[in-house]
């Protein structure tokens, strides 16, 4: 069995050519004076796990687009429970790369810094409250070697 660290170690480098193709085709991020990037577009929707009335896929909104959660196995990695979560016309938000499968929490053993890693990118979690307000566990965090987290491309933030 694989370890977490491996787990996405793994799975950043295979999706990190798939990441870069996607990323090519969007509008540029801006940077922060703290080195995270900036949240580009953001929607009202922004922290939602949204759903159709006729349809059991689950998506995360973030940085102004749905992301489709692959499975129960990758949304038990992040989320508190299977609560609150939106039904509406899923169709009115602009669809976004899917999360990878086995996306998680990570931060480095010396730092509040708490990223969602998915797709070979690490997506900064700007505040508490933004953490609770996109429905993460805290208790879901993994502790990942920091060298490894410095390496790993910075995606959008979420705010």
């Amino acid at each position: 069995m694989l370890t977490f660290a491996r787990r996405v170690r793994f799975g950043a480098l295979a999706l990190t050519l798939l990441g870069a193709i996607t990323l090519s085709a969007g509008p540029a991020q801006a940077v922060t004076p703290s080195g995270h990037s900036s949240p580009g577009v953001q929607s009202g929707w922004d922290g939602y796990r949204v759903k159709a009335a006729d349809d059991p896929a689950v998506y995360l909104v973030l940085c102004g687009t749905r992301r489709w959660i692959p499975g129960p196995a990758t949304y038990d990695n992040i989320f508190a429970d299977w609560n609150g979560i939106a039904t509406t016309n899923v169709n009115n938000i602009p669809r976004g790369g899917d999360l990878s499968d086995g996306a998680a929490l990570g931060k480095g053993p010396n730092t509040d810094a708490t990223f969602l890693i998915s797709n070979g990118l690490k997506m900064w979690i700007s505040s508490p409250a933004t953490f609770d307000k996109y429905h993460f566990d805290w208790s879901k965090i993994r502790i990942v070697d920091q060298g490894w987290l410095d390496g790993v491309p910075s995606g959008c933030s979420l705010y």
